[in-house]
């Protein structure tokens, strides 16, 4: 940071203590409106997939093995390295503390705010106006899902890494070098490896370049008059004609067409891509056209947002017409007034085409539009507001004081409505039922209130919600999937295998499904079918060491000893420290007459949990075979104090007390 803004220096004393006093301010709004997502949790949608299923977060450090799984990991649907490295470093620090995850993102949001303020501040020297954009940023509640969502770190990351790369622009566009140059290429690379959102960055650097920065000469015989500049250092003298500066970011192009094709890549490869017959191309331009109107309405009017917005499909054609008919006015007037309002033309297109990479024409997932895409697509809005209202209050009575208390009380009430948005991203229940409440037929939100009470133990409530879910769209293989899962936690094995085989039907590649019907057919004492499934289930994910694990049981409970070491070996090899392995391990060792080996597998199994009293029981019984009385004794002493009604373990310790007495 030190070293990109280097020349970036604001000479008189009084402008940096205006700086400093402005960030302090933006620091302690950001702070006191987010304080309250310490104590927030993890979210049952997507926060799984990024944080809390990921064996690769446990590992003692960021290794040599970490870091090809995290620049090789595509199974969220995207290449984000630094994304998943960022995320680990987080494990490392906070382990399941889920507040220190929620901190780290208000800290790059609070980053992203002071970062924004600078840049403003540094090319067009106006101080308040930079100050009010950055504090609508800062406050807005359409910002509430990329920071309180500990899966969009990839959000609030690429902007920090985006804005430094304007930054090292701005470095560069003062002093023009080949390595300044180089640096700017380099933090659009980071950027990118954070998030590809940012591929809209060279176009940002376009906009730039007119205004505020007055780099752009259109024509040669008319020059463009800009806005005197208040206090920005940059100095610009030299300009240069649109094709030249088209040509300095082809590097910047190049690299963000890469990445755009990767992101099309790995959505497709993980099925996150909507089909054609799907979602047909002029439903894709008419949910398009209206949500850049509805993105517009919700940020002045940010009222019932949710998690999720289900895709509508069918958009009726005056909404859609409508909608067309003010967006091409509202451009119309930005070329119109491009000399005399060049702010409104840059915010516009600002606008425009940072939404642009996620508006809806390449759908990925079921939603129409995402509260977290306006977190870069809003500041050009913002810069419209803060450049235009002046011009405006400038014709009215009083109209400096007027805007400073109309700015005030609309920083306040937006604080407001974030503080009390945040309340919903307390745990998934909330969020939720809020979702459910606020939208219309939003399976997904159902859904996923139902993994939530079924984790909280409330599988009626969470079944009702499945079966819901169901019924607005049955063709969701998770939704078949957990409704099975529910029914399985009340007991009701029966009637939870039509929903296993039907997701299977639905995706008869995730070998999750298989081997939930495994468990399921286990349970009701269809051992063949369990082995088949669990085999089947295996073959799809061969490096599930659960997989192995539950095979393994089965084989143990079909007496096929041979394959049951087999698979509880390659369960044990995936992950050493798993205590059901080891202790299964040991119990079939116990039969195998390998008492050594079962004295081993136990010692680390007690290592890793000491309040099992199976581990102690089977100890004790390993150390009765080894004539070892005394401390066969203590261990199952040690299991009947953990679960006094033990009764095994009871009655091979008075056994032993006989032994002992008889001797």
């Amino acid at each position: 940071m030190a070293f990109i803004m280097k020349g970036l220096k604001f000479s008189p004393l009084s402008n940096r203590q205006c700086d400093f006093l402005i960030c302090i301010l933006l620091s302690m709004a950001v702070i006191l409106v987010f304080w309250q997502v310490q104590n927030f949790k993890f979210i049952y949608y997507d926060d799984d997939a990024y944080v809390t299923g990921k064996v690769y977060f446990s590992s003692a450090s960021i290794n040599k093995e970490t870091l090809v799984w995290a620049f090789t990991n595509i199974e969220a649907g995207f290449w984000h390295p630094l994304t998943w490295l960022s995320l680990i470093l987080d494990y490392r620090l906070y382990g399941s503390n889920t507040g220190g995850y929620h901190w780290t993102n208000v800290i790059f949001h609070l980053l992203n705010t002071l970062l924004l303020y600078l840049l403003l501040r540094y090319m067009t020297g106006a101080y308040w106006k930079s100050a009010f954009v950055a504090a609508l940023f800062a406050l807005h509640p359409l910002h509430v899902e990329s920071v309180a969502w500990v899966s969009q770190r990839k959000d609030v990351l690429s902007t920090f890494l985006g804005l430094l790369t304007l930054a090292a622009y701005m470095y560069y566009v003062k002093k023009p070098r080949g390595w300044r140059y180089l640096v700017v290429v380099s933090s659009l690379l980071l950027a990118l490896m954070a998030k590809p959102m940012v591929v809209t960055v060279p176009f940002l650097m376009l906009l730039l370049d007119y205004w505020p920065l007055g780099r752009m000469q259109l024509s040669p015989a008319r020059e463009i008059e800009y806005p005197i500049q208040e206090s920005s250092r940059l100095n610009i003298e030299r300009k240069h004609t649109f094709l030249w500066l088209l040509i300095e970011k082809v590097p910047l192009i190049v690299l963000s067409i890469l990445a755009s094709i990767l992101v099309i890549f790995t959505e497709r490869h993980v099925g996150a891509l909507s089909s054609l017959a799907d979602l047909p191309v002029t439903s894709r331009i008419a949910n398009a056209i209206v949500s850049y109107v509805k993105y517009i309405e919700r940020m002045f009017w940010p009222e019932h947002l949710a998690i999720l917005y289900p895709h509508p499909v069918s958009i009726p054609w005056h909404q859609a017409g409508l909608s067309f008919l003010l967006i091409i006015l509202i451009s119309f007037l930005s070329i119109r007034w491009i000399r005399r309002c060049p702010y409104f033309t840059v915010g516009w297109l600002w606008y425009l085409g940072t939404l642009f990479p996620v508006i809806g024409l390449i759908q990925v997932g079921p939603h129409a539009m995402a509260d977290r895409y306006t977190y870069v697509p809003l500041i050009g809005l913002f810069i419209i507001i803060a450049w235009g209202a002046p011009e405006l209050a400038i014709k009215w009575r009083n109209g400096r004081l007027t805007l400073m208390v109309v700015s005030l009380a609309i920083l306040a009430a937006l604080a407001g409505c974030t503080f009390f948005q945040l309340q919903y991203w307390r745990n998934s229940i909330l969020l939720f039922e809020h979702a459910i409440l606020v939208t219309e037929r939003n399976h997904i939100a159902h859904g996923n209130l139902g993994v939530a009470l079924s984790v909280e133990g409330q599988y009626d409530r969470a079944i009702s919600h499945f079966r819901t879910a169901l019924e607005i769209n049955p063709r969701i293989a998770d939704f078949h999937n957990n409704f099975g899962a529910a029914l399985t936690f009340k007991g009701k094995y029966v009637e939870a295998i039509p929903y296993y085989l039907q997701a299977i039907k639905l995706n008869p590649q995730k070998g999750e499904y298989q081997h939930n019907l495994g468990k399921a057919f286990q349970e009701t004492g269809e051992l063949s079918r369990a082995v088949e499934a669990y085999r089947k289930a295996i073959n799809l994910s061969p490096g599930n060491a659960d997989f192995h694990y539950s095979l393994g049981l089965a084989y143990m409970n079909q007496d096929r000893m041979t394959e049951a070491n087999t698979e509880l070996q390659k369960d044990l090899a995936i992950q050493p420290n798993h205590v059901k392995a080891l202790k299964h391990f040991a119990a079939l060792m116990l039969v195998q007459g390998r008492h050594e080996d079962a004295i081993m597998h136990l010692t680390r199994a007690l290592a890793l949990d000491q309040k099992d009293p199976e581990i102690y029981y089977s100890m004790g019984v390993a150390l009765v075979k080894k004539n070892l009385l005394q401390e066969a004794l203590v261990n199952f002493q040690k299991a009947i104090d953990i679960k006094p009604e033990y009764v095994e373990a009871c009655k091979n310790r008075d056994k032993v007390l006989k032994m002992m007495q008889s001797k």
